[in-house]
């Protein structure tokens, strides 16, 4: 707390009493613009952002600054870890900058008077008309020869994971036809953003060879945010490397696996069927040890639920292993891996609703949620669990079903909202095919009634035996004898399997979910907890370079 204090004291003494020579040499320098005279306030700017990396007892390593053109027209595009980036910036460029800043600072004092006198533009996001006067107006400042830099993810990370970048910054650069100079900088978040109290951390910054944009045609500006973030992102994490996993990998998957949801995760027990699966992907994230040897930091598998349509599980990373970013790179390597397959139609996942770190990574990198359920389960244990109920008169016997009139009578139900529901996955469910293929190998039960004729409902089953349960992928009934008997059928599944456990990811209405309640089927946390996610094809591009990591 201490050094805290100190350090604010010290920033804002510095920065008032620095200000008024920074306005004067800033005024004198519009008035004459005389190169000498620029200089000399880059040199007061520099020693002052140095002074207050200084200040917060942090280091900075610093590389390529020999890329830096001394001259010209120039953008510097940078990730945005912390509010530390900027004095990064600032200390150690060999060249006066100034900044695409948010309209905000304008009335922060003291602040915005430097954030003017070092030559910066501020942006107003509050209309799309308001931004693009602030490009222009950037525009013409690069086209004079000055320097401005941006961040395009458009706020802190704070922390080592990389946002999205918001492409429309890059038009400062083309439209002004300036060279665009790549900087990556690592560890900033942590001197304050990490704790929110500054703590002594090591920086580094590395420049990159600059991105001439002059000349460019349509397809190299639609792909220079891309290819720019890409360049940043190498470097922040140049140890994680992606191959797929291994028999030899088990004891270390396993390991991992123990950390995760108290030591209960199903991972370990799909390993084989993962390892064995030739039409997925089962992806092992490495990083070199001190010693140079390999080590695991995560997991993830892709799986086709029909064909084009792919599904990611199995995103893994332990806590423990010290090494951020693990599970942003291993979905952008996923998303790597389907943009190069031209059949593809789907990308979907699936997780439970307190996951906030998941929900976060893949909202931030393109997902959109498409549908809310309410997941419905219940433990059977031998001769503890419920019986199968006697069928009277009326409900008849169970028998296996044609896929045709179930999918319709499902349709009707309610029950299909475009997907068939199991073992946490989303089966499409847009025919009475599709239904069929999914019901292949577990099955469609009917209830017929006795001497035949309409069926009083239908039930549709998946057994799971990597989580040793039995999901119920639909369900409908004329009335509350039959659904008990279409569940108890279930459950007579579940046991004759050896399984334990009976689930559903059930519509989130209360009349889809009594029924269950009542026969004992219980949430595990609260009703709507199963998210589906999807990835919109329209941002893919067809292009693995894209997502390349």
């Amino acid at each position: 707390m201490i050094r805290t204090l100190v350090f604010f004291a010290y920033f804002w003494a510095s920065l008032t009493l620095t200000l008024p020579l920074g306005i004067v040499l800033s005024i004198i320098s519009l008035v004459f613009p005389v190169r000498a005279i620029r200089e000399f306030l880059g040199l007061l700017v520099r020693a002052w952002a140095r002074s207050i990396l200084w200040a917060s007892g942090s280091t900075v390593d610093v590389a390529g600054l020999e890329h830096v053109p001394r001259r010209g027209a120039l953008v510097v595009v940078g990730n945005h870890q912390g509010d530390m980036d900027i004095l990064v910036l600032l200390a150690y460029l060999p060249r006066s900058v100034g900044f695409m800043a948010k309209s905000q600072a304008r009335w922060v004092p003291f602040i915005n008077l430097w954030v003017m006198a070092i030559g910066s533009v501020f942006v107003n996001r509050s209309s799309i008309a308001q931004g693009m006067k602030s490009i222009d107006q950037g525009v013409q400042s690069v086209r004079t020869g000055k320097a401005l830099a941006i961040f395009p993810e458009g706020t802190r990370s704070r922390s080592s994971i990389m946002l999205p970048f918001r492409n429309g910054s890059f038009k400062l650069a083309t439209k002004a036809g300036a060279l665009v100079l790549p900087v990556s900088i690592d560890g900033t978040w942590k001197i304050w953003e990490d704790k929110h109290r500054i703590v002594p951390s090591h920086v580094r910054f590395v420049v990159h060879p600059a991105l001439p944009t002059a000349g460019m045609d349509a397809e190299a500006r639609k792909a220079l945010p891309e290819l720019t973030r890409n360049i940043i992102l190498q470097e922040l994490h140049p140890e994680l490397r992606f191959r797929p996993v291994r028999e030899s990998d088990r004891d270390a998957v396993i390991a991992l696996c123990r950390t995760i949801w108290d030591g209960t995760d199903y991972l370990p027990s799909s390993f084989d069927a993962w390892l064995s699966d030739r039409e997925g992907f089962f992806t092992a994230c490495v990083s070199p040890s001190a010693a140079g040897l390999e080590r695991l930091v995560g997991l993830s598998k892709i799986s086709f639920v029909a064909p084009g349509h792919a599904w990611l599980e199995g995103l893994r990373k332990s806590p423990e292993l010290g090494v951020r970013g693990v599970g942003t790179a291993l979905s952008r390597h996923a998303l790597s891996t389907l943009a190069a397959m031209p059949s593809l139609a789907s990308i979907r996942f699936s997780t439970y609703f307190d996951n906030a770190p998941s929900i976060a990574l893949n909202e931030a990198l393109g997902f959109v949620r498409i549908r809310v359920r309410s997941c419905r389960s219940k433990t059977l244990r031998g001769d503890e669990a419920q019986a199968p109920l006697p069928l009277n008169a009326e409900a008849g016997t169970l028998c296996a079903a044609e896929a045709a009139p179930a999918y319709a009578a499902f349709l009707e139900s309610g029950w299909f909202d475009g997907f068939i529901y199991a073992s946490w996955k989303a089966w499409p469910a847009d025919s009475p095919s599709r239904l069929g293929l999914f019901a292949q190998a577990n099955g469609i039960f009917s209830l017929v009634p006795p001497g035949g004729g309409q069926p009083a409902g239908y039930i549709a089953l998946y057994a799971d035996a990597t989580k040793r349960q039995v999901s119920v992928g639909a369900l409908c009934a004329a009335d509350a004898v039959s659904l008990s008997a279409l569940v108890s059928k279930a459950e007579q599944v579940c046991l004759e399997a050896g399984y334990d456990c009976v689930e559903f990811i059930c519509p989130p209405q209360r009349e889809k979910l009594a029924p269950l309640d009542a026969l004992g089927y219980t949430a595990w946390e609260q009703d709507e907890d199963f998210f589906l996610y999807e990835f919109p094809m329209d941002k893919l591009k067809g292009t693995s370079e894209n997502f390349s990591y």
